[in-house]
């Protein structure tokens, strides 16, 4: 299974699961989540997810998870803008636990060219989970494109002794 379809199946659980906590949990739900679930993996269906997600949003505002779960959607569909909102109020609901929602945000704000805040959330991704070679890895990249090679190449160095199978790095 490559990556893409990995974090997808992760994606679908999560908004599943968001959902499901909704209603009472039994087995014959748990069933039809999994069934929906590999339904929605094979098909790429991220408009379900980000419906699942809008649902579960407006039953409790308050629910980050709800709200990155939508952010990756909106990501993989290629709405940035709404997925840059989704992480950001997923950050504001869940900080100090939201290490990847400021990944992910830092991603975008990288595909926008804007490095120095990619790396101050990568930044902040790596003071809350610092055992997280992709997050270093993601910060490097970032100094990389500005030019600053000496932390670019420290970077690289930690994802690489994190994970030596870091084969980008």
């Amino acid at each position: 299974m490559n990556a893409r379809r990995l974090w997808v199946a992760v994606l679908i659980g999560m908004s599943l699961l968001i959902v499901r906590s909704a209603t009472a949990y039994d087995s014959k739900s748990a069933a039809e989540a999994v069934k929906r679930g590999d339904s929605l993996r094979e098909n790429d269906e991220f408009d379900a997810i980000i419906s699942a997600a809008t649902d579960s949003i407006r039953r409790n505002p308050k629910n980050g998870v709800a709200y990155y779960a939508r952010a990756r959607a909106y990501e993989e569909e290629g709405e940035f803008s709404k997925a840059f909102a989704d992480y950001t109020e997923t950050i504001r609901l869940l900080d100090p636990k939201s290490a990847n929602a400021h990944w992910r945000r830092g991603c975008l704000y990288e595909k926008k060219g804007n490095h120095d805040k990619a790396i101050a959330d990568y930044t902040e991704a790596i003071r809350l989970d610092p055992k997280n070679a992709t997050i270093y890895y993601g910060r490097a990249h970032a100094y990389r494109q500005k030019g600053e090679l000496n932390k670019a190449i420290t970077d690289y160095t930690e994802a690489i002794r994190l994970n030596p199978e870091e084969a980008e790095a």
